[in-house]
């Protein structure tokens, strides 16, 4: 019996110390996504005037020609980002993208992919599992909102559209659903196929090509930055809920052992009090 409450003693300690360090990853999870969440709050007015001013310039110029507005008559291979985490601890939200993933290159299997990884837990996968279909990967974001990785991940994917290294260009992250759930999004980034709006009377100048050639830069930069900003949104939210679940069932279990622990000193102070008087007893008779 005292073997078995000192196990109980350590599995107490042990499950404490497990129930502080997740408390405190659930709070630091909680202030980064409200970092996240100032962030997008800050970028979104401008993201969404631009995609507005940028369709109703293509539906008033409808002649408005650029590499990145051009659907390839032949698609041979298909171009894939993944976004996924640097680190774990956010329950199923990595694996959920990235059995997605495999599924979008399934489905394509006549067409061949090139998979670009953001985030380690992603680019490992990939490298281990896919190792003929990945391609450079970035990691080191730590959840954190990097814009100037963000910008070399969207040049190089308007690089290698550009090359004709693919021939068309898809980005697959996380997405918030209903209320707290979240689910995978696939976006085609390239060719770009934006809604074209009501035509308006637009003056270009200088000319109507070279105002689309920068607008188009800023339109996929921003493209970018918004998708991975959602990812990084919901990764903290995923990370923060099963933060959460993991302190709920630790003040559980500990309730539990808590409640055992007191038993069996019971059981023994009891025990111990029995023998007492069993002595007392017996040296009387």
């Amino acid at each position: 019996m005292a073997q078995s409450l000192c196990r109980i003693k350590a599995r107490i300690r042990s499950i404490e110390n497990t129930r502080k360090i997740t408390s405190a990853m659930e709070m630091v999870s909680v202030a980064k996504l409200n970092r996240i969440l100032d962030a997008q709050s800050a970028a979104a007015p401008y993201a969404q005037k631009l995609e507005e001013v940028f369709a109703n310039a293509l539906g008033s110029h409808s002649r408005a020609r650029h590499p990145l507005l051009d659907a390839r008559v032949a698609v041979r291979r298909v171009g894939l980002c993944v976004v996924t985490s640097d680190n774990g601890l956010c329950g199923a939200y990595n694996m959920t993208i990235i059995r997605a993933a495999e599924d979008f290159i399934r489905q394509r299997a006549a067409t061949p992919a090139h998979v670009l990884a953001v985030g380690k837990k992603g680019a490992k996968y990939f490298k281990k599992n896919w190792p003929a279909v990945t391609g450079q990967c970035w990691s080191g974001f730590n959840g954190r909102y990097a814009p100037h990785v963000i910008d070399e991940i969207s040049g190089r994917l308007r690089e290698l559209f550009l090359t004709e290294a693919v021939d068309e260009m898809y980005v697959l992250s996380g997405a918030f659903g209903t209320g707290i759930t979240y689910t995978t999004r696939l976006v085609k980034l390239f060719p770009i196929s934006p809604q074209r709006r009501s035509p308006r009377e637009y003056l270009f100048e200088p000319d109507p090509e070279k105002i689309f050639a920068k607008a188009i830069g800023w339109y996929v930069q921003v493209k970018v930055r918004s998708l991975i900003l959602e990812a990084l949104r919901v990764e903290h939210s995923a990370r923060s809920v099963a933060m959460k679940t993991a302190t709920d069932n630790a003040r559980e279990l500990l309730v539990r052992l808590m409640l055992q622990r007191n038993k069996i000193r019971q059981a023994t102070i009891t025990q111990e009090i029995i023998e007492i008087i069993s002595s007392a007893e017996a040296l009387k008779g």
